[in-house]
């Protein structure tokens, strides 16, 4: 499950250890004499190019994740030193996520790399093969095979994981972890073409496309039968 805190953190900004997050500010003190008492003994530093630790009110909750897998429940954390990962926001904690092999959905719902799911942003049911015009072909591993079919022809939306590059309008290399989905098989364009990434979405603006195509409209002339 990925979800803000309850409440806002209170948290210090520790030049040799890192930020540290607490829920109450009596703990975020406690925690400070702590490290004043160890790195600094027991005084605040002294002179100009010296960060002086400093507890600070977020001014919004951050943001948790957890596995959903019912034989789990881990926390999201540092691998190393186990400590719980708070992000600033969702859409930043959902990119450090992926890149420690955490995996999603559009719901909330989260796996860790022991329990990977692989959901994908607006994927349908893992289950599902037929969403309207669409058949899914989860057999094949081949790009322009694999993936949503429309009208069970060769035009497909397939997702691209991590490209590497910002391939969509207002996106970038750090913020594309995850990618988008792809177009193949269409008439006239490359392969791999960005569509969306979110599969409902690039559904139905590859269907309005279509329906004007003219490749379209000459098919369906020469499937309709005769009066």
């Amino acid at each position: 499950m990925i979800r803000p805190l309850d409440t806002c953190c209170w948290t210090i900004d520790d030049p040799s250890d890192g930020e540290w997050h607490w829920g109450k500010y009596e703990s975020a003190v406690n925690c400070l004499t702590q490290i004043l008492g160890e790195h600094y003994n027991g005084q605040p530093p002294a002179g100009d190019t010296v960060m002086i630790p400093v507890i600070t009110h977020q001014p919004a909750p951050c943001w948790i994740a957890y596995c959903d897998d019912p034989d789990c429940g881990e926390i999201y954390g540092d691998p190393e030193t186990e400590d719980h990962i708070h992000g600033p926001d969702e859409p930043t904690l959902k990119r450090w996520m992926s890149a420690e092999q955490w995996t999603f959905d559009t719901e909330g719902r989260a796996w860790c790399q022991d329990h990977s799911r692989q959901e994908i942003p607006g994927q349908l049911t893992l289950d599902a093969r037929q969403a309207g015009r669409w058949t899914f072909n989860g057999a094949s591993t081949l790009y322009g095979e694999a993936g949503w079919h429309l009208n069970g022809g060769n035009i497909v939306l397939d997702w691209m994981p991590a490209c590497g590059q910002g391939c969509l309008p207002g996106t970038s290399d750090e913020g594309h972890a995850d990618c988008c989905w792809c177009l193949y098989g269409w008439p006239g364009r490359l392969e791999a073409t960005p569509v969306d990434k979110d599969l409902i979405a690039a559904m139905r603006q590859i269907e309005q496309e279509w329906a004007h195509h003219p490749a379209s409209q000459s098919a369906a002339a020469t499937t309709t039968p005769p009066p």
